[in-house]
């Protein structure tokens, strides 16, 4: 059976030059999406399980109810099928996530509640993802997509930058939890997630864990191993969630005229991912956190991958401290090396000991000089 899904004009934007004298970029992501296509069409209908049905139903009428309710003025955009793949798939290579011109999947880790409960989510997440794409748009020589904050560049040999990745999931993140916290709290999703968060408090060894679990588990994931006792523990983003309400407690204190508390500041940030606009938010981080603010945020990925000196020179940054804030840029900024190719932050490759290329990208460059949204190279494509 045939599956609905858009085609590949409808969903990127391709440019001139790229439509007239031809581009290698295009010719590949054209047949990604054609190859994706053939196995959407070929791929034997799935019976989808009863429980997930359900799930499926009630992130809709929660995602639907939470944004009526908070962001009224936003017209939200139709949602595409999401798959739940069990784990044994996803160890086979069955990426998950959101393809922007596929289909989204996520992974079921634990046949349990408490495995239901993070299949939930996991939905959640991925529709704020897919709820959050702008634009994909196809040049003679890059890929460049907008999900929520996050630009992410591709370029003709397949070399990767992305900018603004880190709020980008952190923001994700703290929809997903309230999306969740606004589940009744006789759900048994709710009380499987409760109980898991008590069950493994006590065998968690990182005190920042530790305190995650007990101030909200659903910011850190608690999985049993195969004996069903030892525990396998993910952070989920609870280093980054922090990094976010930290920036927004700081925003507030900041700026009291324009922003009575840090769930205004919230309400911003949801509203820039949701719609693009940056223009706000680029002023915002210029007055609070000076010149280089942008880029510092630009380069902030994933807290899991940096050390415990950069996570605390980041916190620093954020409270306001002196810190050295080129550092800071190079230390956040993951780099693929030019030896093995494996992405490391700071200076040298933390794989093969190679010293990391030099990012040379001026915060002029992250933003249009004219309207204030991110772009790469100074002007956005629709201001010319």
């Amino acid at each position: 059976m045939k599956r609905s899904r858009p085609s590949f004009e409808q969903v990127a934007r391709i440019s001139k030059g790229a439509q007239e004298r031809g581009s290698s970029v295009l010719e590949r992501e054209r047949a990604l999406f054609d190859a994706l296509q053939e196995e959407i069409e070929n791929r034997e209908v799935e019976d989808v399980r009863g429980i997930d049905k359900a799930i499926m139903e009630l992130s809709d009428a929660v995602i639907d109810e939470f944004m009526a309710a908070r962001h009224p003025e936003l017209e939200l955009r139709e949602i595409g099928e999401v798959r739940v793949v069990d784990q044994v798939k996803m160890q086979e290579g069955a990426s998950g996530g959101l393809l922007l011109h596929g289909e989204t999947k996520v992974g079921r880790r634990e046949e349990s509640k408490y495995g239901h409960a993070r299949v939930m989510m996991s939905v959640m997440h991925e529709k704020c993802h897919e709820q959050s794409f702008t634009d994909l748009q196809i040049t003679r020589d890059s890929r460049v997509a907008r999900v929520g904050f996050e630009t992410k560049t591709t370029d003709s040999d397949g070399n990767i930058k992305k900018y603004f990745s880190g709020i980008n999931e952190a923001l994700t993140k703290s929809l997903e939890q309230r999306l969740f916290d606004g589940l009744p709290q006789d759900n048994f999703l709710v009380q499987a997630v409760e109980s898991r968060g008590e069950y493994a408090k006590d065998a968690i060894v990182d005190p920042f864990l530790v305190e995650a679990v007990e101030e909200n588990p659903v910011a850190v994931s608690v999985f049993l191993e195969d004996d069903d006792v030892n525990i396998k523990v993910f952070s989920s983003y609870a280093h980054d969630l922090k990094f976010l309400n930290d920036i927004s407690e700081r925003v507030a204190v900041s700026m009291p005229g324009q922003f009575s508390d840090s769930d205004e500041v919230i309400k911003m940030l949801e509203k820039t991912y949701l719609t693009g606009e940056f223009g706000d938010f680029k002023n915002v981080v210029n007055k609070v956190f000076g010149p280089k603010g942008l880029l510092v945020l630009s380069r902030w990925e994933n807290a899991d991958l940096y050390s415990q000196e950069v996570r605390d020179a980041f916190s620093d940054f954020i409270a306001g401290e002196l810190v050295d804030e080129d550092k800071l840029i190079s230390d956040l900024e993951m780099k693929a090396c030019n030896i093995c190719r494996k992405r490391s932050s700071g200076s040298i490759c933390e794989s093969c000991n190679e010293r990391l290329p030099h990012s040379t990208v001026e915060e002029s460059e992250l933003v249009c000089r004219f309207c204030g949204d991110p772009t790469v190279g100074g002007i956005c494509e629709d201001c010319g």
